[in-house]
């Protein structure tokens, strides 16, 4: 009897013994399963743990389609026609399809600037872009040739393509002698794409100056390097500057007739400007068309063609459709009347 109670004494020890050798072979192994009664004995079991919060989104950045520019009293608002829905609460995401018409115009003997098909095979731009620099030095010179349609040529992003002159009709050989007839009817030698559809014209309206319900939007090609602020802009970035044009683009500016003013008269009519304000004409803008609409933004017309830029300073002026212009025109194109 003293023999079993000696040997009872002693098992704890070696009971304790063999259960920390097993637990702690268990616990390194990572696979071995005790019954509950065991597990509560040996570890402490914590209370449940609520799940933790979904983490939060994370911050996605600008998408390169963001408004880049808003426009501030006084300053350039050149704005590209795809934002100017949004910038000029134009509401209208089909405006670059509407004026897809619309390209840069190129005469090697000269420089370059804007026009617009008002037909598949005519293009309404500037006189003053195919004045011969080595014929035409002012008033005090002028030259009598007309100029060579050579080298001459229009590009129409949607078309995806240029498109070579056949023919130059300038207003004026002298066009810098009477603004009002600083305009140049062009003459294709193949009809663009028909993707391109071209811009109507119409005279321009004798209460344009005001009139509050309706759009006057002044146009012209840019690339974009020569506009600080959308040089490096994201959407505008990936276009590769190895390729012809590909950094060209529409650029507009909503902005206010002030008036008419009048250049005088020659036999086939009166000639005058638009003058304006706000309109911020620079280099390249040159036989941009002056766009009106009286609809809401649905349609728009050709009023007149962007002669002349000041730099630093808010006013501008613009070749009026009227008199001699408009019969110039009317040979070749039907003339609308805004109501």
């Amino acid at each position: 009897m003293r023999k079993l109670a000696n040997v009872l004494a002693y098992w704890p020890v070696p009971i304790a013994v063999f259960l920390s050798a097993f637990l702690f072979v268990a616990i390194a192994a990572e696979r071995v399963v005790m019954p509950d009664w065991l597990v509560g004995l040996f570890i402490e079991v914590p209370e449940e743990i609520p799940p933790a919060p979904p983490a939060p989104a994370p911050e996605v950045p600008p998408s390169v389609s963001t408004i880049p520019y808003a426009p501030v009293p006084g300053r350039d608002d050149r704005t590209p026609i795809a934002y100017l829905s949004h910038v000029f609460e134009l509401d209208d995401a089909a405006l670059p399809d509407k004026l897809a018409a619309i390209g840069p115009v190129f005469w090697t003997h000269s420089g370059r600037g804007t026009g617009a098909l008002i037909a598949p095979d005519l293009v309404l731009t500037t006189a003053h872009l195919f004045v011969d620099r080595g014929k035409w030095k002012g008033p005090s010179g002028l030259t009598e040739k007309p100029p060579a349609p050579s080298d001459g040529r229009i590009h129409l992003e949607i078309c995806g393509r240029s498109y070579e002159f056949a023919a130059i009709h300038p207003g004026s050989v002298s066009p810098r002698q009477r603004l009002g007839l600083d305009y140049a009817i062009v003459e294709l030698a193949e009809p663009a794409c028909p993707a391109a559809r071209p811009l109507p014209v119409a005279l321009t309206p004798s209460d344009i100056a005001r009139r509050s319900d309706q759009v006057f939007l002044s146009t012209g090609i840019y690339a974009f390097a020569d506009i600080e602020r959308y040089a490096n802009h994201p959407h505008y970035a990936s276009r590769g500057v190895t390729q012809a044009y590909a950094r060209y683009d529409l650029f507009g500016v909503v902005c206010q007739p002030v008036g008419r003013e009048d250049t005088g008269s020659v036999p086939a009519g009166t000639t005058a400007l638009i003058a304006t304000n706000g309109c911020f004409g620079r280099p390249g803008s040159s036989g941009g068309p002056v766009l009106l609409s009286r609809d809401g933004g649905n349609e728009y017309a050709i009023v007149g063609v962007r002669n002349s830029h000041r730099p630093n300073t808010e006013y501008n002026s613009d070749t009026r459709v009227e008199g001699a212009f408009a019969a110039h025109l009317s040979a070749l194109v039907t003339i609308q009347v805004f109501p």
